[in-house]
């Protein structure tokens, strides 16, 4: 069977996608055929993420044109149904977050699915947004199934149902399948046919044949998307599931299936295939980093954070699928041998660590990863690559222990970051839940600064309750630290995330508002603290932190005059920034970026070889 892969980016943020290479490998693993629609480098109409950061004096500027690599001009739901009319996938499978999923229900379900075709593909909805928002997910129009959390297992599943083909009207032949919602096909006909697509029509509709409340209709309501209602469980005795999956019926039909063991003993890294990268565009190997543009690979050593800060997901999903096993690690050796394959079949000269924080594992393992790292380098320059592989990697503060910087680097760690987020320590005990002390951290930024890596600290402005004053308390932490790089992002309230009920309960945020991007929109709308206030000490962070106290009052009138609406002035201070302060943190761009297009077809037939000696696509 085909399944066509989706990657609503609108952004055009590069890196190869874990998630998606990861699935395309399980279901090629099952031998089903995979193609993927990638929107990375089609004009969504949406704004480059990374010219926030560069607007800002976050990243050094780097131009993609320069290694051939542009946006395209093109009809985006006219490019989708071509893709679907000739492909002809059994299932659609779309990875979202939230900052895209207007666009995925809008642009390419909508626009770009026909709704009305009784014999459409099946589509499966999955991602972080999903997972904490399937109530409104399931009810988009042309969304059959959504994936709540991982979807290695769940879309082997799923695949097994559409071969066999029995129960998929009534959505019955999906019973089983942990963490799964339904919208039968069946009761989406029924309503297609009572109202078509017109929001106030299927209002209407719901309201006087099924009986349901205004207030119960409206519960998680946006755009086509009504609340569930009461629910009931469904007796499934006799069908064969498994004992630890309940199934749920809603008051309108969407069927949920709900594992209590959502975490099997045996974690999924150690079953899981090598993620395939043979599906994407060569261009999504091209990743800016320190001014220059490297070919990049994705790498997971571990997944999940055992920590649970308050603005992210992993609070929100440690409380829905529980803290035991929620932090898993992978084979050192597994990593090793997928490492120095993918060098060997896509030519990559940075590596991109994307586990959550990287150093929160036992001495044991960290040595082991360090013999391993040992001899990806050792194969790297075997191959006449260099020396060594350069590497990122995401790091916590009090997970540093002495001697680690230094091995790491010495390793080939060129670039890190370390969350600081709030450098007032009452707000980011009290309200961020995170722990660390100002000196653990200044310590953290020392043992890596004296390696000579380019750290990264992170701060994240325009929180909730937060107030001008706090953010001058980070940026008095930062100018303590002198980090050798900064980013500055804007609270973004994410599903699944504490801030973000603490942003409604407030009256900062409406419910159905979609978080935007955290390089530079601000969701959230403070009385005391409004948002073009934070966009504001966003421009002019970095001026605060690195030029001299006597300087603030230049830089604060030139943050006035932009709120005003006048920029000459901020724009005469980033001038001269970068031409007297940059250079000391190394911030200029690469004459010669590293990045150049693979032979892609040779690269596809390594692979292929590759594969014949280790058919299962694991080592060992």
């Amino acid at each position: 069977m085909r399944v066509l892969l989706v990657d609503p980016n609108i952004r055009m943020d590069t890196l190869i996608p874990v998630g998606l290479s990861l699935l395309s490998a399980c279901l090629k693993r099952e031998g089903h055929e995979v193609d993927v629609f990638d929107t990375t480098f089609m004009d969504s109409g949406y704004q480059r993420g990374d010219i926030w950061r560069q607007e800002t004096l976050q990243v050094i500027a780097t131009q993609f044109a320069d290694v051939g690599i542009k946006r395209d001009q093109i009809d985006i739901p006219a490019a989708f149904r071509e893709k679907i009319r000739t492909f002809r996938p059994d299932l659609i499978a779309i990875s979202n977050m939230e900052v895209n999923y207007d666009f995925t229900a809008r642009v390419l379900l909508r626009e770009g699915l026909d709704l009305s075709d009784p014999n459409r593909p099946f589509v499966i909805v999955g991602g972080m947004y999903p997972t904490f928002a399937p109530n409104e997910v399931i009810r988009t129009p042309g969304v059959d199934l959504v994936c709540q959390w991982e979807g290695e297992r769940t879309i082997v599943h799923v695949m097994r149902v559409l071969q066999r083909g029995v129960g998929l009207e009534d959505g019955s032949g999906f019973w089983g399948i942990g963490n799964l919602w339904i919208h039968p096909r069946k009761l989406q006909r029924r309503l297609l046919d009572a109202v078509g697509t017109d929001r106030e029509d299927l209002v209407r509709y719901l309201r006087t044949q099924l009986g349901l409340s205004e207030e119960r209709l409206l519960a998680g309501l946006e755009g086509y998307r009504t609340g569930v209602g009461a629910e009931t469980k469904l007796d499934v005795s006799g069908r064969g599931l498994d004992s630890t999956v309940s199934v749920f019926e809603s008051g309108d039909g969407i069927l949920r299936n709900v594992t209590r063991e959502n975490l099997e003993e045996k974690s999924i890294l150690e079953e899981n295939p090598w993620a395939d990268w043979t599906i994407w565009d060569d261009r999504r190997f091209a990743k800016p980093m320190r001014g220059n543009i490297f070919r990049t690979g994705t790498f997971e050593m571990s997944r999940g954070c055992p920590y649970r800060c308050t603005y992210c997901c992993n609070d929100g999903l440690q409380q829905l699928f529980g803290k035991a096993g929620f932090h898993r690690e992978r084979s050192v050796a597994d990593y090793v041998a997928e490492v120095k394959h993918k060098i060997e079949c896509f030519g990559l000269d940075f590596m991109y660590i994307v586990d959550e924080s990287f150093l929160s594992l036992s001495e044991k393992r960290f040595y082991e990863w360090v013999e391993g790292q040992e001899e990806i380098n050792a194969y790297y320059r075997s191959v006449g690559k260099g020396e060594r592989i350069p590497y990122f990697a995401n790091i916590r503060a009090e997970t540093v222990r002495p001697g680690w910087a230094k091995k790491m680097v010495d390793l080939g760690l060129s670039v890190a970051d370390i969350g600081i987020e709030s450098g007032n320590l009452d707000y980011r005990r009290a309200i961020l839940d995170r722990k660390m002390t100002n000196e653990q951290l200044r310590k953290a930024f020392e043992e890596f600064k004296e390696s000579g890596v380019k750290l990264t600290g992170n701060a994240i402005i325009g929180m909730p309750d937060e107030t001008p004053e706090i953010v001058f308390d980070t940026i008095d932490l930062f100018r303590l630290i002198d980090p050798p790089s900064i980013t500055v992002n804007i609270f973004a309230p994410y599903r699944g995330t504490t801030l973000r009920d603490r942003s409604i309960a407030a009256g900062y945020l409406k419910p159905r508002v979609y978080a935007g991007d955290y390089r530079g929109e601000s969701s959230i709308d403070m009385p005391h603290f409004p948002p073009k206030e934070v966009a504001s000490l966003q421009q002019t962070f970095i001026l605060f932190v690195r030029f001299p106290k006597s300087r603030w009052d230049d830089i604060e009138m030139a943050r006035r005059d932009w709120v005003a609406g006048n920029e000459s002035r901020l724009e005469d201070l980033k001038k001269e920034y970068i031409e007297t302060i940059a250079a000391k943190y190394g911030h200029r761009a690469a004459e010669n970026p590293s990045y150049k297009k693979l032979d892609y077809p040779e690269a596809q037939l390594r692979v292929k070889q590759r594969e014949q000696e280790h058919p299962s696509g694991i080592s060992g």
